[in-house]
């Protein structure tokens, strides 16, 4: 005989662990995709891609370091937040994950996924600033750099490099985020200033 009660209780736990998990799952930052800092800031210490008020700014590198003033966006290797330097962060992303050279291909099922480039295979077809993964001999960095095109240079290289340091893989910038449906800038926003002060120190 079929125990209708703690059937029900047995179908509704399981619905419930699902629909937890579905809600974890669509709470994660997902690659390619812009996230308010009212919304949500990046774990301390965390390198991200920002997105600036001035939409004509291209995206950067910054890093999110929390102290007991609150959270800010600091330039890397300069010790300065973006704030302090004139660069006003409306949104954040996450950055790719490291270039493999042999790893497979990723799918974009739901989410859109921008895969690296490597150089070996060809680099890009104009000047202009990429996402490009660096290696060092020892580790990985990400940062936006400059490459040189040769039919405006010459010769096809990328800048502001150390003489150790060598590109191995680039993709392009995501373009920066841009408010939908609102007149004024969300930086212009009363609503959302103290916010800015805290994220933007």
């Amino acid at each position: 005989m079929i125990d209708e009660k703690r059937l029900i209780k047995e179908c509704e736990e399981r619905l419930l662990v699902g629909t937890s998990v579905i809600k974890l799952i669509e709470e994660q930052p997902k690659i390619c995709e812009w996230i308010l800092l009212e919304e949500k800031t990046p774990e301390n210490g965390e390198h991200v891609l920002l997105s600036f008020a001035n939409e004509k700014q291209k995206p950067l590198v910054g890093i999110w370091k929390v102290d007991d003033e609150g959270g800010a966006f600091y330039a890397p290797f300069t010790g300065r937040t973006y704030a302090s330097l004139g660069y006003f962060v409306s949104a954040w992303m996450p950055l790719l994950e490291p270039y493999e050279e042999n790893a497979p291909k990723k799918k974009a099922d739901i989410t859109p996924v921008i895969d690296w480039i490597p150089c070996s295979e060809r680099l890009p077809d104009k000047s202009d600033f990429y996402m490009a993964c660096v290696y060092n001999g020892d580790t990985y960095d990400y940062r936006k750099n400059w490459f040189y095109h040769e039919d405006d240079y010459g010769d096809s290289e990328w800048v502001g490099l150390i003489s150790y340091e060598k590109v191995i893989a680039w993709t392009l910038l995501p373009e920066p985020y841009k408010p939908k449906n609102i007149k004024e800038a969300p930086w212009k926003n009363r609503a959302l200033g103290d916010f800015m002060k805290g994220a933007n120190r």
